[in-house]
């Protein structure tokens, strides 16, 4: 899984912005070109020397090629918006800065990335979850039932509690967010169909 990560951040990631470029015929040899666009074109170069094979390959059968390739384009809009904007408000952006190598933090950067992507992975599961508290919704409603099931949520609530304690965090602050999750769950059996 790791070693996928990095590929689909360095290897395929690579081959896109390489393919982007040369698709659309970015000239990167002009004799004016500064030593940042020689190396890329070295990078280019390269990647035309690779098989062409690899590009499809790398970006069909690596797992996280669509997320790398996601993220690249989001700030390639994010930089493009700010540009727009700044051109149209004549004013400065932060955005538009590139930090010195010194300034970033590699670990804190690598940190926020795995919890983006835990973030993801806990939105993705609070999805699943909302579609089992549909069906659960459409449950009660055949037999009856309303949604709101008091004695379910207490118990509910205990057992997170403590699994939250065994994994020493906060069983309050773990209430608290499953309060929540409760509180969606019940907003979507309202509305799933009878």
């Amino acid at each position: 899984e790791e070693h996928d990560q990095a590929m689909a951040d360095c290897h395929a990631l690579t081959f896109f912005v390489a393919k982007g470029l040369m698709d659309a015929e970015v000239n990167l040899g002009s004799p004016f070109a500064p030593p940042s666009a020689k190396a890329i074109a070295r990078t280019v170069r390269e990647v035309r020397s690779d098989s062409g094979h690899l590009f499809e390959i790398l970006h069909r059968q690596n797992p996280y090629a669509a997320d790398a390739r996601g993220r690249f384009l989001e700030a390639l809009s994010n930089i493009d918006r700010a540009l727009a904007s700044a051109e149209r408000e004549g004013v400065e952006t932060s955005l538009l800065a590139i930090p010195a190598l010194d300034q970033a933090s590699p670990e804190l950067r690598e940190t926020r990335n795995h919890i983006d992507k835990l973030d993801n992975q806990l939105l993705n599961l609070l999805a699943r979850r909302l579609e089992f508290a549909r069906r659960a919704g459409s449950a009660k409603a055949e037999l009856g039932h309303g949604v709101r099931d008091p004695e379910r949520e207490g118990r509910l609530l205990n057992a997170r509690r403590d699994h939250a304690e065994v994994l020493g965090m906060d069983p309050d602050s773990v209430e608290d967010v499953f309060q929540a999750i409760l509180r969606l769950s019940r907003r979507a059996q309202r509305s799933s169909p009878d």
